[in-house]
């Protein structure tokens, strides 16, 4: 669901619904002395974007159900398919970004997720985040979006199949 820069949370934990309004209102504060405690955003919107992110809401059940299906269609073929990531279908390689580049070639969209956070500079820190580094090195994002047909899940799939094969020397 998007609601451009707005959204909604949902939450019966009184710590978290304080935190997010922080977060929503530039790190929190800021109606005070406009010193920001945390870094947060601008993340506010008006009543038309609201009733835009309500009649998604209206949509989530099927919207979830078809990104089930989707899922479904891609574990047909490639039953290695990551279980862990609810909206978007994602695949493990060790080879991330080749495979990603390979898939370009194709002319099929695959991508990697954002860098993790302490790589960007606002957040940037000493230290190394070895988990949070081996999941951005580690996965692809597939194609996913709501018009696939299951056509287009099997060419994605081949592709990847092809991949996996020139990596490790059969030919496809």
């Amino acid at each position: 669901m998007t609601t451009g820069q707005g959204g909604a949370v949902v939450t019966n934990d009184d710590f978290l619904a304080s935190r997010v309004r922080e977060l929503v209102d530039h790190g929190g504060n800021w109606r005070g002395d406009r010193l920001q405690k945390r870094i947060g955003g601008n993340f506010r919107f008006n009543d038309v974007l609201a009733r835009l992110g309500l009649a998604q809401l209206e949509r989530l059940p099927s919207l979830l159900a078809r990104r089930q299906e989707i899922r479904r269609q891609y574990r047909e073929f490639l039953p290695s398919i990551d279980e862990r990531d609810g909206w978007c279908v994602t695949y493990r390689s060790e080879k991330a970004a080749e495979l990603v580049e390979f898939m370009r070639t194709k002319q099929i969209e695959a991508g990697m997720p954002y860098p993790p956070n302490y790589r960007h500079a606002p957040y940037r820190c000493r230290g190394s985040f070895p988990g949070a580094d081996a999941h951005y090195n580690s996965t692809v994002y597939l194609p996913s979006h709501l018009k696939m047909t299951p056509e287009m899940v099997r060419e994605v799939c081949q592709a990847i199949v092809e991949f996996n094969a020139k990596q490790i020397g059969v030919a496809s």
